[in-house]
């Protein structure tokens, strides 16, 4: 009977999660950041079979400008070739490019079940299932509302995978291979971002005493699929990636980073993004690893899974609020954990100590319920700019226009448009010295006026 209510509860979260993810994928257009650059480039790996942004480039273009380059190799390949896989499947729409990022965020929250019921308890792991099921943030992602949306969807699930092969599979004396091979998928879908699950598994190594040779071996071969798949990107892309990883350390170096924040920025951050009662549970384990040591493995693994990528960021200049996304599994596992200490301590208790106890334990999951709703916008209104930009979908003449020479210029909405049509559009306003130049090259200049193509002359 328990176990029939278990895995009712499990279906449950299943359900919840997948409509939560399938909700906010029903935004009708392509968010600006950086959602709608993801989808053009899907597309055009599905066409062509490389990463492009402009597959045909006609004016001048910065290629060190990810918004405005040919090659595009500003986030790597892999999630944008399951998009263009969606985009086979399902045909050019938003819903194809979300429908990925559905499935393995699906599939994160699942892992996090897993690895919490391998290291506590079912009951433990299902309210650690619930509340990665509706965390705002991490279900904003699939919806494409903010920045990184889609490819950071795919990290997130293969260093979760590659952390559950370690820590529940690690018998299996394949795994050390399996795992390198999983955190190849990890950089080739956020690059150097990588080195945080390395830094993780390394601690559990360090805390559960795994063989040395598996440490060595890991590195090894983590090291070498890496260094293989970056080579490869050197040798057909050199330039393109020479600046892509530049640019990569002047984000994380440089003090005037776009995405800057102080020395403390996670550590007040995690309050909004888990619940303010965040700092409960971590200083009770702090407390209680420093106490107890080596007879609470399970839960130091799980604190320095937390703090460990939380103090190594906090000294990098870029900081986001997606990038504690990487140890948001463990902070699940952690609150859930002292949401049932804090039930038992309520039996335990009377009166004052009662109440204190039960306070917590509601806020525990109560305050994620309120930043689900709060990052949602279940009431809320689509933003003027969006709903101006589902215009370009239908273009009523623009099969009267040759394809090979024609050329949208002064397009608000280029990137979307471009996504939808199979024509190079720009933001640009072009000068009639250009328009002239262009036009004796046989080019047709046009402007979109609403639903329809006007020449400019």
């Amino acid at each position: 009977m328990e176990k029939e209510k278990y895995r009712i509860a499990f279906w449950v979260c299943i359900l919840l999660a997948l409509y939560l993810r399938i909700w906010i994928s029903s935004d009708p257009f392509l968010h600006v950041f950086d959602e709608r650059y993801h989808a053009l480039v899907a597309k055009h790996l599905l066409y062509y079979g490389e990463p492009l942004l402009y597959a045909n480039p006609i004016l001048e273009h910065n290629s060190a400008d990810w918004t405005q380059c040919e090659v595009w190799l500003h986030k790597p390949p892999l999630p944008l070739l399951f998009i263009a896989a969606s985009l086979k499947l399902f045909g050019l729409s938003v819903y194809a490019v979300r429908m990925p990022s559905i499935i393995f965020s699906m599939l994160t929250c699942v892992l996090t079940y897993r690895i919490c019921l391998h290291l506590f308890h079912r009951r433990i792991a299902l309210i650690a299932f619930f509340l990665h099921a509706i965390h705002g943030l991490s279900i904003e992602l699939v919806g494409g509302r903010v920045s990184s949306d889609h490819t950071d969807v795919f990290y997130l699930f293969f260093v979760e995978l590659a952390l559950y092969l370690v820590i529940v599979k690690k018998k299996n004396p394949l795994i050390i291979l399996v795992t390198s091979f999983i955190l190849l998928f990890a950089f080739l879908s956020k690059w150097i971002a990588v080195f945080i699950p390395v830094l993780i598994i390394s601690i559990y190594f360090i805390i559960y005493r795994v063989d040395r040779m598996k440490h060595i071996l890991f590195y090894f071969l983590s090291t070498l699929f890496i260094g293989i798949s970056y080579l490869a990107f050197v040798s057909v892309y050199p330039d393109e990636v020479n600046q892509v990883f530049s640019g990569i350390m002047e984000l994380v170096t440089d003090e005037k980073s776009p995405h800057q924040g102080g020395a403390f920025y996670y550590i007040n951050r995690i309050r909004i993004i888990y619940g303010e009662l965040i700092y409960i549970p971590l200083l009770m384990a702090t407390y209680s690893v420093m106490k107890y040591r080596c007879r609470l493995k399970d839960q130091a693994f799980i604190l320095l899974w937390i703090m460990a990528p939380l103090i190594l960021m906090s000294f990098l200049d870029a900081k986001r609020a997606t990038y504690s996304l990487v140890f948001a599994p463990a902070v699940f596992i952690l609150s859930s954990y002292y949401y049932y200490v804090f039930r038992h301590l309520c039996f335990r208790n009377k009166r004052v100590k009662k109440i204190i106890c039960l306070l917590i334990m509601v806020l525990i999951i109560a305050l994620p319920i309120r930043y689900n709703i709060e990052r949602m916008k279940f009431f809320s209104e689509y933003s003027e700019n969006r709903v101006k930009s589902k215009s370009i979908e239908l273009i009523t003449n623009i099969d009267s226009f040759d394809h090979k020479n024609t050329i949208v210029i002064d397009e608000e909405f280029a990137i979307e448009f471009m996504f939808y049509h199979n024509l190079p559009a720009y933001h640009n306003r072009l000068t009639l010295t250009e328009i002239s130049k262009l036009n004796a090259e046989g080019k047709v200049l046009v402007k979109r006026y609403e639903n329809r193509l006007m020449n400019v002359e």
